[in-house]
Parts: C-alpha cells; sequence; structure tokens
C-alpha cells in the first residue's frame, strides 16, 4: 500500500516505510528504527516509559534526576525541563490539575474557577485566555464571549459578541452591558434603554407607524395637529395655519384654524376668504365652482353667478348659444332678453329682430303687423321685395339644373 505519511510505528526510509523498533520501545521513530520519537507501553512490566527528551531520543523507565531533563511529564510520557503550559508541577511531575480545576498561568495554581478574560479549557485542564473583546468567555474566539466589559469599547453583549453599539433593533443597557431586542408591541424600528423609566423607549418607528418625539412612541396615527411623514415614519406638525393636514407647509390642510376657510387651490389652503373666482364658501370650505362657471352660488352647474368668455349666463347656467327670445351680451357673459316681439335677435332693440312672434312678420330687422307695399312674404316670414324673390327662385332652379 502507498501512503504520503508513513503510518504510527513506522519510518519512512527512501520510498518505504520500516517499522519502528519494538525493543527499544519506540512508539514513533524518525530517521532510524531506534531513534524514538514517542513511547509505548511496557506490557510485559506492567509501566509507562518515557522518552529521555522532548522530541526525540531513547525510552527509559524514569527520568533522571539530575541533568537537564529531570521533570516526568506523565502526560505526554517525556523527560522535560520545566513543565507544559496546561501541567502542574507537583514533586518533580508535570500532570494536569486535580479534577475539576484548571491551571491559572499567571500564578501557577489550580483554581475551580477561571477569573475574568479567562475560560475553562475542559481538554487541556488550563485557564486559556479569551478573545480580547471578552470579559468573560466559552472559548478562545470573538464569537465565545458570555459578558463584556462595561468600560471598553466594545462593551455591548449579543449573540455571543461584544459590540461596540447595538445593532438595528436592539438596545444597550448600560446595567448589564447586554443588547437586548426592542420590544414588538412598540413597534420600533430602533429604541433605547430610558434610565427613567428602567425600560426601552423608541427613537425610530417600524413600517406603517409614526414617532411621536413627545411621548417616544410610535403610533399608526398622529395627532389631530400632526400628520405622518413616510419619510422618516415620524409625527410632524401642520402649518400653523392648519388645524389638521396631509403634509408639510400651508398648501396640505385639511381643515382650518380660527375663523379661516379651507380652499382647494393646486393644494389645500387655509384662506381668510374664499377666492371670488371658481368658490363658493359653504361652512368652513371653499367650495369649487362648476368647471362651466366662472363664479357661482353653488357646486352645480346651475348655480353660476357669471360666465367665462365665449358662454353666458342665462338661469344661472354657462351655455354656448343663448336660448330663443335671449341674444348673447359679450360684455357681461349674459344672455339679454330680445325685444317682445322677436323670437330671436342679436340686440335689446327693436329693430335687431331676426325672427318674429306668431302673428308678426320680420321687415328690415323689425317686427311687423303686415308688410310695406311694394314687399311680399316668404315662405320664411320675412318680407322681401318681388325681384329679390324672383333671383332667389332662379338661383334654387339653377342649382337643381346644374345638380342635375
Amino acid at each position: 500500500m502507498c501512503y504520503t505519511t508513513c503510518p504510527d510505528g513506522t519510518y519512512g526510509s527512501g520510498f518505504n516505510c520500516l517499522v519502528c523498533s519494538s525493543t527499544y520501545f519506540c512508539a514513533t521513530c524518525s530517521i532510524t528504527p531506534t531513534n524514538c520519537t514517542s513511547c509505548s507501553f511496557d506490557v510485559a512490566n506492567n509501566k509507562n516509559k518515557y522518552l529521555n527528551q522532548p522530541n526525540w531520543g531513547n525510552c527509559i523507565d524514569a527520568c533522571p534526576t539530575s541533568g537537564t531533563y529531570i521533570l516526568t511529564d506523565v502526560v505526554n510520557k517525556v523527560c522535560v525541563n520545566t513543565c507544559a503550559n496546561n501541567l502542574k508541577e507537583i514533586n518533580g511531575t508535570c500532570d494536569f490539575c486535580p479534577n475539576n480545576t484548571y491551571k491559572y498561568v499567571s500564578n501557577n495554581t489550580c483554581i475551580p474557577s477561571c477569573p475574568n478574560h479567562y475560560y475553562a479549557d475542559t481538554v487541556k485542564h488550563l485557564c486559556a485566555q479569551c478573545d480580547s473583546s471578552c470579559l468573560t468567555c466559552s472559548g478562545a474566539y470573538a464569537e465565545n464571549c458570555t459578558a463584556c466589559s462595561p468600560t471598553a469599547t466594545l462593551r455591548y453583549w449579543l449573540l455571543s459578541m461584544c459590540w461596540s453599539s447595538c445593532p438595528g433593533g436592539y438596545y444597550a443597557n448600560n446595567t448589564d452591558s447586554k443588547c437586548y431586542l426592542c420590544p414588538t408591541s412598540l413597534n420600533c424600528a430602533n429604541c433605547t434603554y430610558s434610565s427613567g423609566t428602567g425600560a426601552a423607549i423608541c427613537i425610530s418607528c417600524a413600517y406603517g407607524n409614526y414617532y411621536q418625539a413627545s411621548t417616544s412612541t410610535c403610533l399608526t396615527a398622529c395627532n389631530a395637529t400632526q400628520f405622518g411623514s413616510k419619510g422618516n415614519n415620524s409625527c410632524l406638525s401642520c402649518d400653523s395655519s392648519c388645524l389638521s393636514c396631509s403634509g408639510p407647509g400651508p398648501s396640505f390642510c385639511t381643515s382650518c384654524t380660527g375663523l379661516l376657510l379651507l380652499q382647494n387651490l393646486t393644494g389645500s389652503y387655509c384662506v381668510s376668504a374664499c377666492s371670488p373666482i371658481g368658490y363658493t364658501k359653504s361652512g368652513g370650505n371653499c367650495l369649487s365652482c362648476d368647471l362651466t362657471c366662472y363664479t357661482c352660488g353653488g357646486t352645480s352647474n346651475s348655480d353660476c353667478l357669471s360666465c367665462s368668455n365665449g358662454t353666458y349666463l342665462t338661469n344661472k347656467y354657462c351655455l354656448f348659444v343663448c336660448p330663443p327670445a335671449t341674444f348673447p351680451n359679450t360684455t357681461a357673459n349674459v344672455c339679454s332678453n330680445c325685444d317682445g316681439s322677436c323670437t330671436f335677435c342679436f340686440g335689446p332693440t327693436i329693430n335687431n329682430c331676426t325672427g318674429c312672434i306668431s302673428g308678426m312678420v320680420l321687415y328690415n330687422f323689425t317686427c311687423t303687423i303686415t308688410c310695406p307695399t311694394g314687399y311680399t312674404l316668404n315662405q320664411w316670414n320675412v318680407c322681401s321685395e318681388p325681384h329679390l324673390l324672383m333671383l332667389a327662385i332662379l338661383w334654387a332652379v339653377l342649382g337643381i339644373v346644374i345638380m342635375i
């Protein structure tokens, strides 16, 4: 069989693994079969053998009482000049501390519990050093801390580590130097410990809640004089003109203070009087007129008081075309009455008619009882001269012929 490293009890010689000398009690060896690096148990005599010096040498029954290597390491089965860090020297022997005690290297004693900055290594029976971030620990790494020093930079304990400050969603309790989860009942995004109350208080809020600075609480709705800012999940004060609002500044009012009126002008403002154009007062609000009205007394299209250019007021409606017996007064944007003799007209006087009431005929834009001498009444109830009537008939006939 081929090996990358020769197994225990053998040593490498060329491309072969050769057996260590059992006569010399070599458990492992190097270079030669009698150059032991560890010793085997003397079964025949039921006793241990010890390497006469660290690293390599001969296996002997007992370490010498004089010379360099006079201490017997009963754990590693070797003669040494000083005990290993985890072993205690007792009467020339290096051994583990008694059960349930651990070697404290600083004063070379066996103690039942390790001091701060050390942990009990149960394998080595040693008080081993914690990571420098820990006050107490259960292992050698920064992730093995069990407590943190309250005066250190990394002073707060969380998830077996020490932190300089608690992460989001946790708060630092300076009493025990630990990070605690913000209580879910408070709806905090971040919180802090209040020495005054002895409990956590919010400093920012989870989504859907708003921070109330006066009470350090998170609310689903802000006070009446505030609005909830979704930018930082906080309750912020309304503009001074608003009694209530939905956002910052004077253009987000939803109700008004004192005698001010709420008016929607590219935003909801509180004003001392409604705009005379496009609005009407109703209670504490300025309501928009119907789009057809220029000014109004209500919100319906039948509540107009005046009209924009191109439309005309009649019976509180703004129309593009005036009804019969009225004409568009472009000066006042109203439908003004025709003379009583007219059914249609272009002005207010008797000679502005374009149509007449029953029993009257139209002559020269005036309604009369009969046509004057020399005029004939046509099918449109208009007095016309005979030659004009014949001309109209001729044009009608020519038009028919041309079409044929």
